[in-house]
């Protein structure tokens, strides 16, 4: 027995020795590092961020500034919070924030909006904005009357005097808008490639936690092999669909009907040798453009559901917006804006 008292006893001594050394690396490391939260170990900070994550930072930088750090699991995050830093960063140090993480997320999904910050990365991005910018002046016209015709279908299912859900509704109609600009197709609000879309937008969020995991925990791969494998099929049937939707009756003499016709014109402008530098082919390009979709749908339709929300909350902003655009819509918009600003700023509260 007195062995085994000894024995624990140095073993506890061995483990505090340890648990002290590991303590002081780490002090020693982020000596030069921005101040942030004690985490707990393996985890770090991940178990106290809560389920509303954006809330649990903005307090946090209360307490430790505009620029902070944090550990989610094994990596090291550093956030940047408030207009002042947000803007430093983004204006002097552009390059630098412009690059992506060597997630699991990332070097699975093929769209380039994951793609490190490199001169691919530039290229890819140019073509596509180009294409963007191109296609708007070309349809200006057409995308207000999808716009409007996607009010129409909206007011249609409004119940008045009577609580509803808009949310299905927001989601579907802000579906024909963004799939009309990225795709050139006129869809209905209860078309089956719109419902389709749908689907594909709410597996996304159903695998979106085990990517999350596999992220920041990279030891958890092993442990979600299968559904990892799952979601990249899934990334794959996305792109499948995409190309099926980008391809429908497309124009055999590549007009610019469509955004993904000028895609297509603006690759061919790209040399071959940048094209072979940097695996750029039609093929590449038309898959971009449901990262277009992707980007596009559920930040507009989020936005239009918080909207609602606000001015059914407080309905004495939403009679000035309704005046001012009666008054100005398109010349200037200052209410409209500032609301949006609020909207961004409170809907994680």
């Amino acid at each position: 027995m007195e062995y085994l008292s000894e024995a624990v006893s140095w073993i506890s001594a061995v483990i505090v020795g340890l648990i002290a050394l590991a303590f002081l690396l780490q002090k020693w490391s982020s000596r030069n590092e921005p101040p942030g939260p004690w985490g707990v170990p393996v985890l770090g900070y991940l178990p106290f961020l809560g389920r509303k994550m954006c809330a649990t930072v903005n307090d946090l930088s209360k307490k430790y500034g505009e620029v902070f750090q944090l550990k989610m699991g094994s990596r090291k995050v550093i956030v940047i919070s408030g207009d002042t830093a947000i803007r430093e960063a983004k204006l002097d140090y552009g390059t630098t924030f412009g690059g992506r993480p060597d997630f699991y997320s990332f070097v699975t999904n093929p769209s380039f909006a994951f793609y490190d910050y490199s001169p691919k990365y530039c290229l890819y991005r140019k073509t596509t904005m180009a294409s963007i910018n191109e296609f708007i002046k070309l349809h200006q016209m057409d995308i207000q009357n999808v716009g409007q015709n996607a009010a129409k279908m909206f007011m249609r299912e409004v119940t008045f005097g009577h609580p509803f859900d808009p949310e299905p509704f927001i989601f579907r109609v802000t579906c024909t808008i963004i799939g009309y600009i990225c795709y050139g197709q006129h869809f209905d609000v209860n078309d089956k490639d719109v419902t389709a879309m749908l689907e594909l937008g709410k597996q996304f969020g159903d695998y979106a936690p085990y990517w999350l995991l596999s992220d920041y925990l990279p030891w958890t791969q092993f442990l979600l092999k299968n559904k990892l494998q799952e979601s990249e099929q899934y990334l794959k049937a996305v792109g499948d669909y995409s190309e099926k939707l980008a391809c429908k009756q497309s124009d055999k003499s590549c007009s610019r009907d469509k955004m993904v016709d000028i895609c297509q014109q603006k690759c061919n402008k790209i040399t071959d040798s940048e094209k072979a530098k940097h695996n750029i082919s039609n093929a590449t390009i038309r898959q971009q453009i449901y990262s277009l979709f992707g980007a596009a749908f559920g930040t507009t339709a989020t936005t239009l559901r918080y909207s609602f929300m606000m001015m059914a909350l407080y309905p004495d902003v939403q009679k000035k917006v309704h005046d001012e655009l009666d008054r100005v819509v398109g010349i200037g918009i200052a209410v409209q804006k500032w609301l949006i600003k609020q909207i961004y700023r409170t809907h994680w509260q």
